[in-house]
């Protein structure tokens, strides 16, 4: 026998668990990002939808979140491909201090790409995407 739960109230609280469960999805959006430079580093972009100023990562191994300062942020648009680019530019922040480090997150074809230019030896690493899912599982 299958029984069909009718209340009103079942169904606003279905509701409300749904609704609650998805706004806290995506107050935290998370990318996670890997490359190849370095073995097994790996990253995740913390993007709260109420603020895409305020974004934080998150280096696989490490506990604390470095907070990414907005600086600029430029769109390109093309012509040939039928997504824009947004690119921001921004300072590294940790223990409320600007590291000197920079950031250039570029959002296409939904997906990102940072490049973080590392001081005092302006060393580039490239983080892409990952679209495996046993990354960003830590």
């Amino acid at each position: 026998m299958q029984y069909i739960y009718t209340s009103k109230s079942y169904h606003e609280k279905l509701f409300l668990i749904t609704l609650f469960s998805v706004a806290a999805y995506f107050a935290n959006a998370q990318a996670c990002l890997k490359t190849d430079s370095i073995q097994n580093a790996e990253l995740k972009l913390f993007e709260p939808i109420n603020d895409f100023q305020d974004r934080y990562l998150l280096f696989r191994g490490q506990s604390e979140k470095i907070k990414l300062k907005f600086i600029k942020e430029s769109l390109k648009v093309s012509n040939e491909l039928p997504h824009t680019e947004v690119i921001n530019y921004c300072d590294e922040i940790m223990k409320g201090k600007l590291t000197g480090g920079k950031y250039v997150l570029t959002y296409r074809e939904n997906q990102y790409e940072i490049v973080y230019t590392r001081q005092p030896d302006n060393k580039n690493f490239v983080f892409r995407s990952s679209v495996k899912p046993e990354h960003c599982t830590w």
